[in-house]
């Protein structure tokens, strides 16, 4: 970065008027594109700004839609404009958090800033556009890292003194005059002339300013794009990639959007402006309160690494479930990559509405998951200390969350099956159900017809519904291994915690909406509304208690216990008509409850709740 550029915004030309002569600004804006090229370049003539130079190399490209060019930026310059650029986009970051180094990156970018023979590779940096990007703006950010995070944050880490541990003794530096000089123990830049540090003191008096200068007025290169869109932004940092080879997660993590804010926040959390910083969801932390994890680590309750991150693809596998058809309990679309990708790139997945619901539902089932994990270890039930291994594997996190919230949000004809009275026990049991059906626990033999015993099937291999779990992604199989375990549940609800509620049969809260409105919103018994006029609705709470519920078109006593449960057999009335009601059909009720009133022998009204 030539020094002779002090000011981030000037390449706005709006804001570099704005420096000249505020006044000018609005006139500015009116003129054609051609005149805005020629004010641009008299005023930066003014301030020293060699717009020239970067217009003679820049070139434009076409895929992209945006200009690029190559310039070497001095680093204490560079450094000097760290709080104007972000080195760590969320969508950028290849590893699980880029504020979390490799302290070989920064061995590795001291030697190559000290030795003219080792070249870093050039960084790739976008610069941000005001209508684009007014959130970064308004933050006095104007550019960001497309490519290079790691190498720019190691510098960082070592120019401030963010290292976690010093500089080992084979960090060397060729110094005019002193030869090789180690940088063992430093811990960062300002050490080297710091008088009151172990490595100053230990060496001789302006060594220390040598290799500083050296350091600071080395050069990096960098790799410029102006005009980028977010769409173009993400795109190019994929071209940039493919060498690397980025997981399927990485490549969606570039796209933005909803999902990816909302996966990449409960998956890793995020470091920015104070008021901005979370940690990820506990169920996710390395020691399931709020601590970090590396992409080294394995959460306390998930056995799985975040390299590449596996944790935010378990989430988004997560999301892809509760984003299902809740009211039949079926899975929509799997779980495979051209699943999920579709879920990243489609800006509006879902709508706005159905997609905050979605995490609602999502956020909920994780916080009930974490809870029982904190229960259960705190009760001894599962061991998450020494030698056993009580974390959860990805495809059996999938599983507790596709049950779990089965549990939570099971509306299925208006009311819950089961309810969750012990949280402690709800991941016991679904470990103990996995690991007693997923695993053959003995060698299976057979014996040829020569005699010979072999082992059909070895202790310890998947059994076929384990390899249906391992391959957790399709449709079918999601669904069929939801099904299973949800049904154990239910036959064995003790081993989960949970108590069977005795389910009074009833119909489902749409049909007795479906029908009120079709009914003038008028009870089927006795044809009134409410007392105020108010129309039939189960949503409304009277002031009396009355509710409105769905009754029996053919009575239960012709078509057996619990009736039929359809919608054509539903019809809206009142509660104390529907009592009153009793085991006849609707046409028959109707017809008895005008006789009584015709013959004043309907003692009290439905209306207060007194059943004649």
């Amino acid at each position: 970065m030539s020094a002779k550029q002090p000011l981030q915004k000037m390449r706005v030309g709006s804001a570099l008027v704005s420096l000249f002569d505020p006044s000018l600004v609005e006139e500015y804006e009116a003129l054609p594109k051609k005149q805005r090229g020629e004010v641009q370049l008299a005023i930066a003539n003014i301030f020293g700004i060699d717009f020239r130079t970067r217009s003679e190399k820049r070139s434009y490209m076409r895929d992209m839609e945006c200009y690029t060019w190559r310039e070497d930026w001095n680093v204490k310059d560079f450094m000097g404009s760290k709080d104007n650029t972000d080195f760590s986009p969320e969508e950028y970051q290849r590893e699980y958090e880029a504020h979390i180094f490799n302290p070989q990156f920064v061995i590795d970018i001291i030697k190559a800033l000290c030795d003219n023979t080792l070249k870093i590779q050039p960084l790739h940096i976008r610069i941000l556009d005001e209508n684009i990007s007014r959130t970064k703006w308004e933050q006095n950010i104007f550019r960001e890292v497309l490519d290079g995070c790691q190498r720019s944050n190691s510098i960082i880490v070592f120019w401030f003194g963010k290292l976690t541990r010093p500089l080992p003794e084979n960090v060397v530096v060729d110094v005019e005059g002193y030869g090789t000089i180690s940088l063992g123990g430093v811990m960062s830049l300002s050490e080297l002339t710091n008088p009151n540090s172990k490595w100053y003191k230990n060496h001789p008096k302006g060594l220390g300013k040598l290799i500083r200068k050296q350091l600071e007025e080395s050069d990096i290169s960098v790799q410029l794009y102006e005009g980028l869109t977010d769409d173009k932004a993400a795109k190019l940092f994929r071209v940039l990639n493919n060498a690397n080879t980025l997981s399927e997660q990485q490549i969606r993590n570039s796209y933005r959007g909803a999902m990816r804010k909302f996966v990449a926040r409960l998956a890793r959390g995020y470091k920015g402006p104070a008021e901005e910083t979370q940690p990820p969801h506990p169920l996710f932390t390395l020691d399931g309160v709020d601590k970090f994890v590396t992409s080294k680590q394995s959460p306390k309750y998930v056995s799985e690494k975040n390299s590449k991150m596996a944790i935010d693809q378990l989430v988004a596998k997560f999301v892809n479930w509760i984003g299902r058809k809740d009211d039949e309990f079926k899975l929509t679309q799997g779980t495979t990559k051209e699943s999920l990708l579709h879920n990243y790139q489609d800006k509006n997945w879902r709508g706005e509405d159905a997609f905050k619901t979605i995490k609602e539902h999502t956020e909920k089932v994780l916080d009930t998951l974490h809870e029982s994990f904190t229960l259960a270890d705190s009760k001894g039930l599962l061991k998450f200390h020494g030698t056993e291994n009580a974390a959860f594997k990805h495809k059996y996190m999938c599983v507790a969350v596709a049950v779990t919230h089965s549990l939570l949000y099971d509306e299925s004809h208006g009311k819950r099956e089961m309810n969750l009275k012990d949280k402690s026990k709800l991941v016991v049991g679904i470990k103990k159900y996995l690991d007693d059906h997923c695993i053959v626990k003995e060698s299976q033999w057979v014996t040829l017809e020569n005699g010979t015993r072999i082992v059909a099937v070895k202790a310890g291999s998947d059994t076929e519904f384990g390899k249906q779990v391992r391959n957790l992604n399709t449709m079918v199989d999601w669904q069929q291994v939801h099904d299973a375990v949800w049904n154990d549940m239910k036959t064995n609800p003790e081993n989960y915690g949970i108590s069977l509620r005795t389910k009074k049969s009833g119909f489902n809260s749409k049909y007795i909406e479906q029908a009120a409105l079709a009914q003038g919103q008028r009870c089927a018994i006795c044809d009134n509304r409410e007392y105020d006029g108010r129309p039939l609705s189960f949503k409304i709470k009277y002031p009396d208690g009355e509710a409105i519920v769905g009754g029996h078109n053919k009575g239960r006593s012709k078509l057996g216990k619990g009736g039929s449960l359809e919608p054509k057999n539903c019809d809206a009335m009142h509660n104390s008509c529907n009592q009153w009601q009793g085991e006849n059909d609707t046409s028959t009720a109707r017809v008895l409850y005008a006789q009584l009133i015709a013959l004043d022998e309907y003692i009290v009204s439905p209306l207060e709740k007194k059943v004649a």
